[in-house]
């Protein structure tokens, strides 16, 4: 029997969407799921997925378990907040947004300003939602202008 690492199932992942074979990355992934079930990496891809076939309820879930054992990891807090958007739930999302901790890359800053203005633009408080959209606008005008009023 071969013993494939961590890191080499997490390459050909990356790989396999890379080139779009989607059926062989879900494939590829419940592979890697029944050697490494515990793996942070590849749960996180297990909510992608599931964010991908826009099954909500379901990613969050997902997202809730591995927060749940692994509170620190980045990429699933943030995702856990947008997926409370698309949910509609707004101040749960806002909430999640808050206690994400400053983002280094800026475009990643931008999005996180961005997705706090449509929290706040959600929760009828525009004032402080414009404010947001402005932050994410200065930070990354190409990527998220103003939006109208």
């Amino acid at each position: 029997m071969t013993v494939v690492a961590l890191d080499d199932l997490l390459d050909r992942l990356e790989a396999l969407d890379g080139e779009g074979r989607d059926e062989a990355l879900r494939a590829e992934l419940r592979r890697a799921l029944a050697a490494f079930p515990a793996a942070p990496e590849l749960r996180e891809w297990e909510a992608s997925l599931a964010i991908d076939d826009e099954r909500w309820d379901d990613a969050l879930a997902l997202l809730d378990a591995l927060l749940a054992t692994h509170p620190e990891r980045r990429w699933a807090r943030r995702e856990r907040a947008a997926v409370l958007i698309d949910l509609g739930r707004f101040a749960d999302a806002l909430a999640a947004l808050r206690a994400l901790p400053r983002a280094r890359d800026r475009i990643e800053r931008a999005g996180i300003h961005h997705d706090l203005g449509l929290c706040l633009d959600r929760l009828a408080t525009p004032a402080e939602a414009d404010a947001e959209f402005a932050r994410a606008a200065r930070l990354a005008p190409g990527d998220f202008p103003m939006p109208l009023r």
